[in-house]
């Protein structure tokens, strides 16, 4: 396995994990330690290398391609780097002739899936902590259920491939993903749940809603202890919920999974890949399956051709045919995964408020509801903020709204999606 620095997450060895995004050296029991960009650079060099000696030159033409460095400045970072390893400055040997070599034995320190997650984490462990039902909600391909699969691991009930599941099937879904067989109906399944804190995950429940929510308060009733984690882009609305609405990454961390799923372990990356790397994230909206998508479809270019690819990336090129997930393979089936859910006139709202900037005021938005025939334009926007199709900035006076990035940039950035808007209005 390559354990090479990458926008995959920080890298551990033995007692420290050395982040390459940040900049920073984090030791088991102590406070994390800012680098430099200087020093980082060198040890993300050293740790590239995979074992193999550096001279000096072969270091400065890493850590600094196409700058004339003098060599006196590699020595003074290694002695940086020595000094924030403390009693382990070993693992950076000298050689004889000039060169470093890195000595630690490497391993992933986080998974990608989580890139930029993990203040979101302790939001929702804190929430789990207070309330028996905690929902993820937020638009298609904003992490939701990958949130969820990292603080539940296997614990996990994808409630979207239960075909017409009623309280009977969830049940004995249940039943399974605990390891109770024996669990026939929902008292019985409550009966045999152990006293002790146990967390759920009860994954896509778009269209099941109800049902989980009658499940879920039943459950919860019985076994206090217990704490169920769901995903979907409504509220359950069942007693005692908590809802915890999931964002895009911020734009570093989306650049980050961004390059871990294009390029893997290749490091150091030329200035002119990052850019184009942030300028793609933004226009992708920092969705972190529109990012995975378009990580998959770089890593199938060439690398000589995937700073130009990197600047044609748009929605209309993403799709992952190896995708477990039938609605995960491409930015269309996502976006419409849930849109039967809608009732016709949010179906034909959609359409219309594709016609807006980015960033419309309510009023705007009423407007050209109004313009367009719908009935009830308050209801309307209401419905569609409740399917996370609608998301809101209330950081100004008046408060700013967007269409979700997936469903604006298919209803009317992209050629391609013609059918699909004639579709949502039938």
């Amino acid at each position: 396995m390559d354990f090479s620095p990458s926008a995959a997450g920080p890298i551990a060895f033995g007692r420290h994990a050395f982040d390459p995004w940040r900049g920073e050296l984090r030791t088991a029991g102590a406070r994390p330690v800012a680098l430099g960009a200087c020093a980082a650079r060198v040890l993300q060099a050293l740790i590239g290398a995979a074992g193999q000696v550096l001279t000096a030159a072969q270091l400065t033409e890493r850590a600094w391609p196409g700058r004339a460095i003098h060599a006196s400045n590699v020595r003074v970072q290694i002695a940086a780097l020595r000094r924030a390893l403390a009693g382990d400055r070993d693992l950076i040997g000298t050689v004889n002739g000039g060169g470093y070599v890195f000595k630690g034995s490497l391993a992933c320190a986080a998974p990608p899936a989580l890139v930029g997650r993990a203040a979101l984490l302790d939001v929702v462990a804190a929430r789990l902590a207070v309330a028996p039902i905690v929902t993820l909600t937020g638009p298609a391909g904003v992490g939701k259920s990958a949130l969820a699969q990292g603080l539940a691991h296997n614990r996990r009930v994808a409630v979207d491939e239960l075909h017409a599941a009623d309280e009977a099937t969830l049940v004995a879904a249940l039943a399974r993903a605990l390891g109770l067989p024996g669990a026939a109906s929902l008292p019985g399944l409550a009966a045999l749940l152990p006293h002790a804190p146990l967390l759920l995950v009860l994954d896509n429940c778009d269209y099941q809603l109800d049902a989980v929510s009658r499940l879920a308060e039943a459950l919860t009733r019985r076994r206090p202890a217990l704490r169920i984690l769901a995903t979907s882009r409504q509220a359950l609305r069942a007693d005692g919920e908590a809802v915890v609405r999931i964002p895009p990454l911020a734009s570093d961390d989306a650049v980050r999974l961004l390059l871990a799923r294009a390029y893997g372990g290749t490091w150091p990356l030329a200035p002119a890949v990052l850019a184009a790397a942030r300028d793609a994230c933004c226009r992708l909206g920092g969705v972190p399956l529109a990012l995975a998508l378009a990580g998959a479809s770089l890593r199938r270019v060439p690398a000589g051709q995937r700073l130009a690819a990197l600047a044609r990336l748009d929605g209309a090129t993403l799709a992952d045919p190896a995708s477990q997930v039938a609605r995960h393979r491409d930015l269309r089936a996502a976006a419409a995964w849930g849109e039967a859910l809608l009732p016709p006139s949010a179906r034909q709202a959609l359409a219309a408020l594709a016609q807006l900037p980015a960033g419309f005021t309510l009023a705007q938005a009423a407007a050209r509801l109004d313009d367009s025939g719908s009935a009830d334009a308050v209801e309307t926007l209401s419905t569609l903020a409740a399917h996370s199709l609608l998301l809101a900035d209330t950081a100004e006076v008046p408060a700013r709204y967007s269409l979700a990035w997936s469903i604006a940039i298919l209803l009317s950035k992209l050629p391609s999606s013609y059918n699909i808007r004639a579709n949502l209005m039938d």
